[in-house]
């Protein structure tokens, strides 16, 4: 079951409470990655594999606490597998507005961090 939004000031269309949610994948590796709106999983049963889970502080936003919790996981579906994302992995440094105060000063630094593509790290984490 997938719970949210995390951020309780999410709004469609916006990006002035947006923030760069700290994660660890399995392996250990810490990376952030973009969250507006955003939600956690918690799995009704175990056909589901943890990728990433939150892991710290999400700069002082009002957000629910989900440090431990399944930010992106995996299934299988059909002959295949899935994954399913409570953070937006696809964003980028390039992908941000850089005209909203918010993602200059919390998200652009904790982003620009990640010494690697997050997309990278879960396409190598899904196999």
């Amino acid at each position: 079951m997938a719970k949210g939004p995390i951020n309780r000031n999410f709004a469609y269309n916006c990006e002035d409470f947006s923030a760069a949610a700290e994660l660890r994948a399995i392996s250990g590796q810490q990376v952030f990655a973009y969250l507006n709106g955003g939600c956690f999983f918690e799995p009704s049963d175990n056909h589901f594999s943890s990728l990433l889970v939150y892991s710290g502080a999400q700069n002082g936003h009002d957000l629910v606490e989900c440090n431990g919790k399944m930010a992106v996981l995996e299934t299988k579906f059909g002959l295949g597998k899935c994954v399913l994302s409570g953070v937006h992995f696809e964003m980028d440094v390039e992908g941000l507005d850089l005209g909203n105060e918010n993602v200059i000063k919390n998200v652009l630094p904790n982003l620009a961090q990640n010494n690697f593509d997050i997309g990278d790290l879960i396409l190598n984490l899904f196999g």
